[in-house]
């Protein structure tokens, strides 16, 4: 966990665009690696905003009875809105809020650090397959 941003600095200067995944929680546990990241040049980050932590709370689901700590939405463990951290280090921000929006992307037109956050379901059941979404050609 939170591995995603640092693992992406040796791609920093790639002629191509890079995409990155992460979660929103381990977005926030290297909040540090962004400020290495200012010198990249094509990067697109997605971040998955399920409102933190749906690993460990499938987890504690599974195995702690539904007993959530420090991991529920509703509780204190909110995440901070992450559109003015992505602005106040100068990165573009856009959201995502319908596939629609993720196939609008075309990653032949990211020219600089480029954070894209995508609205999920925080109630998503685990899968067991990764299903294949096409980032758009930009048309």
């Amino acid at each position: 966990m939170g591995t995603a941003l640092a693992q992406s600095i040796p791609f920093n200067d790639c002629k191509e665009a890079t995409l990155v995944v992460i979660g929103d929680g381990s977005f926030f546990i290297c909040l540090r690696e962004l400020a290495s990241l200012k010198s990249s040049q094509r990067l697109l980050i997605l971040v998955i905003n399920n409102k933190g932590y749906l690993a460990i709370r499938h987890t504690q689901a599974q195995f702690l009875e539904r007993r959530f700590v420090g991991t529920f939405y509703d509780q204190s463990s909110q995440l901070p809105s992450i559109k003015p951290v992505v602005e106040s280090f100068g990165f573009k921000y856009l959201p995502i809020v319908s596939i629609a929006d993720l196939e609008r992307i075309d990653l032949n037109d990211i020219d600089r650090v480029t954070i894209a956050e995508a609205f999920c379901n925080p109630e998503q059941p685990p899968m067991r397959h990764t299903p294949i979404v096409k980032i758009g050609s930009g048309s």
